[in-house]
């Protein structure tokens, strides 16, 4: 699957693991503004379940 999201870049993860991972914001509100990232690609972010063990299988 190709994906076009700016978040799947080759910034180094400060974190990661099998849901998602941690980058360093490129334009920050603050220094050291970090972004928490999937590694699901949701179309809408209503659709990203509160907790990953309770998503339902697709």
């Amino acid at each position: 699957m190709t994906n076009d999201s700016p978040f799947f870049d080759d910034r180094e993860h400060i974190f990661e693991n099998s849901v998602g991972f941690v980058i360093l914001d490129r334009y920050p509100v603050s220094e050291g503004h970090c972004l928490i990232v999937s590694k699901r690609v949701y179309s809408n972010q209503i659709l990203i379940p509160l907790s990953p063990n309770k998503e339902s299988s697709d």
